[in-house]
């Protein structure tokens, strides 16, 4: 199969069966004409949307606006203040809760506690006494 292309002021010859490339340029922009020639073979590159995040107390919309991490950085902040000891967590939530990237709303340790361990499970290897007495 043999493919030539001359409106763009050169002529691409593509043959299929050995896959040789011909390119003459006269002048035009040999990137443009080799991608005329192959757009068939291109596909539109996909790239990741961030999906809303389903974490417990996350404003995503807060943390776009003050753009301190991507949502994929933070949930990895998250997660590892998560598996690291009560103290480390306890003021990651202090903190991002005063930066109103958290949303703890009118909730007493307890029920943050629960909540974390509701999702987090086995992450959040430490009780309740041990994430109060720091919190």
């Amino acid at each position: 199969m043999s493919i030539n292309i001359t409106n763009l002021g050169g002529v691409v010859n593509y043959h299929d069966n050995h896959r040789d490339i011909t390119i003459n340029v006269n002048g035009a922009n040999p990137a443009d004409l080799l991608r005329a020639a192959l757009a068939e073979d291109i596909e539109p590159v996909q790239t990741e949307k961030e999906t809303p995040s389903d974490l417990p107390f996350l404003v995503v919309s807060k943390l776009q606006e003050l753009n301190l991490y991507s949502l994929q950085e933070f949930e990895g902040k998250y997660r590892k203040a998560v598996r690291s000891d009560a103290k480390t967590l306890a003021s990651f939530i202090k903190k991002y809760s005063e930066l109103e990237v958290l949303d703890i709303k009118d909730r007493n340790k307890k029920q943050i506690f629960e909540e974390l361990k509701a999702y987090f499970g086995a992450e959040l290897d430490f009780g309740y006494p041990n994430f109060a007495a720091y919190y």
